[in-house]
């Protein structure tokens, strides 16, 4: 299903009952798109036509609520993937900056107590 199948089924279960106006205005895509959207959804059975005096209106059948439940399921897994994901890069970040910060500690403190390879910035320089 598309995101904006998607979409006008969230406004269907939002407003209860939708027309190709108020999706078109919603979504602000033409009526024209607005009804091929809704077309595919009632063929799916996603979608219930009720009529009223003034316009043609449509529900969310049981149906379409299964797929909008299901679409929300399948984008709750891919967003927790993203954050295990993040999750992960962020650990990985601090191993390393964790890493970084021992090795300049390590050397900071040679330098301080005049290790190998430093002087700890005491030593004069002889000229020859």
């Amino acid at each position: 299903m598309s995101p904006n199948e998607l979409k006008i089924l969230r406004l269907a279960h939002e407003l209860k009952l939708v027309d190709k106006a108020t999706i078109a205005r919603k979504m602000g895509i033409s009526t024209g798109y607005a009804q091929c959207l809704l077309n595919f959804l009632i063929r799916h059975d996603c979608l219930e036509p009720v009529s009223l005096p003034s316009k043609n209106a449509y529900v969310l059948t049981e149906e379409g609520w299964l797929c909008f439940l299901e679409s929300l399921l399948q984008l709750r897994a891919q967003l927790q993937k993203k954050i295990d994901w993040l999750t992960d890069q962020r650990d990985k970040v601090n191993e390393k900056i964790a890493k970084l910060s021992a090795g300049k500690s390590d050397e900071t403190e040679a330098a301080e107590v005049g290790g190998p390879g430093t002087d700890g910035g005491r030593s004069s320089v002889e000229v020859w």
